[in-house]
């Protein structure tokens, strides 16, 4: 089963917040950290996030 990601441009506009409302959320333990490979981004896991 293939995992789907979320990116920080999808899940702003998803929840319709900004890049930096997302990152406060992610220091403050709102959300959980994204994955990375090599020091780069790449998002959440859908199911992770609770999206339908």
């Amino acid at each position: 089963m293939n995992k789907i990601i979320i990116t920080p441009k999808e899940l702003c506009d998803l929840t319709g917040k900004s890049r930096i409302t997302i990152w406060r959320w992610i220091k403050e333990d709102i959300l959980p950290e994204p994955m990375r490979i090599n020091g780069v981004v790449l998002g959440w896991e859908k199911v992770l996030l609770m999206i339908g």
